[in-house]
């Protein structure tokens, strides 16, 4: 079964989610929004940020 984007006249590119690890943090944006800011040793953290997007239906 294969999935399908609409994309509609005037509507902004989808988001692009990313993972920046910079001086022990590690960020998770969509776009230009902070979702995530945590230390980047703390793994449950990293496993919560995780089960999140995947609920929240971000195609990662």
């Amino acid at each position: 079964m294969s999935e399908s984007i609409l994309e509609f006249a005037g509507m902004p590119d989808p988001a692009v989610l990313r993972r920046v690890d910079s001086e022990g943090q590690t960020t998770v944006l969509l776009g230009t929004r902070v979702l995530f800011l945590y230390e980047c040793d703390d793994a449950g953290m990293r496993n919560l940020t995780v089960v999140a997007v995947t609920d929240a239906g971000v195609a990662c």
